[in-house]
């Protein structure tokens, strides 16, 4: 018969750097794109009036008198073969005049970036960026606009997963998150954004972290894959990222449909163990009598510092979990021992050593046991603040078997 071990095996299809990928993809291009299209679509109508004012004339120029640079002292030279259909023509017949908003913004871009029809869909993470990062009305944002430019979405559009390590995860939303402090928004606007980009790190550290298997997070992240997917598409431009982020997008969605159905077998498998363990712990525990009547068990592993107690007593606040309560709540809590770590704000790195440990904790049961020992062996445990865990987990039903202490005897 399968176990949840084997559904287990299923669940790794998607690598960390992978998720890392799909969430910077997701902060980049529904989040922080989007409120830069707007940025353009307001700043560059006003700077289109300013500058087809004397002495510029930006609407009436000619092949020998026309704007190369703004300012002067710039180092981006306009690209005029984007607009006006120069592409198909010489040099020498280029046609100058720039018509509209528009047509300044494409100044700004490669000809075959040059695609978009209007400050909307059609107007990609590339293009934007390009136009904040070199556009006078955003000089303030210029740097680290070029910074995101070259570092997260270069490594983001080809693809490069290896890229994405939790370090240049971490600086690219910080990076997000300083370009639009940097931009023309209100404070309620940059606190929205700033709000927005915080929830997808966190679920991208969650997601990341131990591989959680949540179902609610899986289906999420599919749905987010499949916008993301159908964004890239509707992208006017075409090159040899854009079908590569394409392909990506098809091969990831398709990945965490496929993780979703194994959890979904994963769970139901685990119901059935939590049956077989469940009649097992109906029988006599093997060990040997401490000199306080607390039990050392010889068959399988024993949790640090949990407590093994024959005494009928109920258990008080403080009193520390029974092995039979870790073995019997690991399985209620195994598909989110992550986010319950995190609740209980266990150290990072103790966590981590669960997560990677595969000898010590081979199945999700053994990783969510752990992080309960974790939480027991605490000086100031509190079965009352594990209680308040469980609830903001959602996990009401495992309370009230917890402050009883329904499974604290092990006899």
């Amino acid at each position: 018969m399968a176990t949840a071990a084997d559904n287990e095996s299923s669940l790794e299809t998607i690598s960390d750097e992978e998720r890392r990928w799909v969430v910077v993809g997701i902060c980049l291009t529904k989040i922080v794109t989007p409120v830069l299209r707007v940025l353009l679509h307001n700043k560059m109508p006003e700077w289109y009036e300013t500058l087809i004012q004397p002495p510029h004339g930006i609407n009436k120029q000619t092949r020998t008198k026309h704007i190369k640079k703004y300012p002067p002292d710039s180092d981006f030279h306009f690209n005029y073969k984007s607009i006006n259909n120069n592409s198909s023509r010489k040099a020498t017949s280029y046609d100058y005049v720039v018509k509209d908003p528009l047509s300044l913004t494409m100044l700004f871009v490669q000809p075959f970036m040059a695609k978009f029809t209007g400050f909307d869909e059609t107007m990609d993470t590339s293009a934007v960026l390009s136009v904040v990062a070199e556009a006078q009305p955003f000089n303030q944002a210029s740097g680290v606009a070029k910074k995101i430019r070259s570092d997260v979405r270069n490594n983001w559009a080809h693809c490069n997963f290896s890229y994405w390590s939790d370090v240049n995860f971490q600086a690219a939303l910080t990076d997000m998150k300083n370009l639009i402090e940097d931009i023309d928004l209100t404070k309620t606007e940059k606190t929205k954004v700033h709000r927005d980009l915080d929830d997808w790190k966190q679920k991208g550290i969650d997601f990341c972290f131990g591989q959680p298997k949540d179902s609610e997070m899986l289906s999420l992240f599919h749905k987010e894959v499949a916008d993301l997917h159908e964004t890239v598409k509707s992208w006017k431009r075409v090159e040899d990222s854009q079908s590569e982020i394409v392909h990506s997008m098809e091969t990831a969605n398709r990945d965490f449909k496929q993780e979703l159905e194994a959890l979904k077998n994963s769970v139901q498998q685990l119901k059935l163990e939590r049956e077989e363990i469940s009649g097992e712990n109906d029988e006599e525990p093997s060990g040997t009598e401490n000199e306080d009547g607390s039990v050392s068990m010889v068959d399988g592993p024993v949790h640090d510092d949990i407590q093994i107690n024959t005494a009928r007593d109920p258990p008080q606040d403080t009193t520390k979990l029974s092995n039979k309560e870790v073995t019997l709540f690991s399985l209620k809590i195994v598909t989110n021992w992550t986010y319950i770590a995190g609740l209980a704000n266990l150290d990072r790195d103790d966590v981590q050593n669960v997560n990677r440990n595969h000898v010590l904790y081979p199945e999700p049961k053994d990783k969510a046991a752990q992080i309960l020992s974790l939480i027991s062996r605490r000086p100031n445990f509190s079965r009352k603040k594990l209680g308040g865990i469980l609830k903001e987990a959602g996990m009401w039903s495992l309370v009230d078997d917890l402050l009883k202490g329904t499974f604290y005897h092990d006899a």
